[in-house]
């Protein structure tokens, strides 16, 4: 849908900035989520996007947006991406979706002989990074921070912090249902138990999380992983 409204959006080498917005984009974009709110009967449209924040480019279409960022340790995160085939990083940073890293990502790389764990380490930091930098010119009530480990310990406490920052009403009847039936649902956190693969901490050699806290040292830091 959203290829359809703006060709790159889904695998854009860089973030997408407002001045990637032209009316007619903007006419796409505000045309589709129009008749999916009248369609649905909804007030607000939420999308799940990955990859580059995006963030100037949807409020140069959409003023009125807000931001759940939902975050996780990238550690797990690297060892997810060197565990699927579909992966863009087994084909190297010339042929993968990211652009080239910055001259200092490029130093670990060498560092680190380009080993494909740490490209995943480079990936992680250069999209949170982008994420860290671009959220942080929101004004406060247009950005609220999930940790995914926060989510898995108390799903209920913040999927109601969610849906009380996006102004829905967290006590409708339908929606509590819904949560009721999450809730009772099995919650895996697929950072400490196996869930397709082995946690990153069973996955990894001590030589391997020594890296990956060197690459991610700030990001992680940032985001309160320790």
């Amino acid at each position: 849908m959203w290829r359809g409204c703006f060709y790159g959006f889904s695998t854009p080498f860089r973030d997408l900035t407002e001045a990637d917005v032209t009316p007619h984009v903007r006419n796409r974009f505000q045309k589709v989520v129009r008749s999916i709110l009248k369609y649905q009967g909804k007030k607000r449209f939420i999308a799940e996007l990955s990859g580059w924040s995006r963030v100037r480019f949807l409020k140069e279409i959409f003023p009125d947006a807000k931001f759940v960022h939902i975050v996780r340790d990238g550690r797990a995160v690297a060892n997810s991406l060197i565990n699927v085939d579909y992966w863009r990083g087994w084909e190297g940073i010339y042929n993968w979706r990211w652009g080239v890293p910055s001259p200092d990502a490029i130093k670990f790389l060498e560092k680190y002989e380009y080993g494909f764990l740490a490209l995943a380490a480079v990936q992680w930091r250069m999209l949170v990074g982008n994420i860290r930098i671009e959220t942080a010119k929101l004004d406060r009530g247009d950005l609220l921070l999930v940790r995914y480990e926060d989510m898995t310990a108390d799903p209920r406490g913040e999927t109601a912090r969610c849906i009380e920052f996006c102004g829905l009403d967290a006590d409708l009847r339908r929606f509590q249902r819904h949560l009721s039936m999450t809730v009772r649902t099995r919650i895996i956190d697929a950072n400490r138990f196996s869930y397709r693969i082995p946690p990153w901490r069973e996955n990894l050699n001590e030589s391997d999380v020594e890296m990956l806290n060197d690459i991610m040292a700030d990001e992680l830091a940032a985001f309160g992983y320790e």
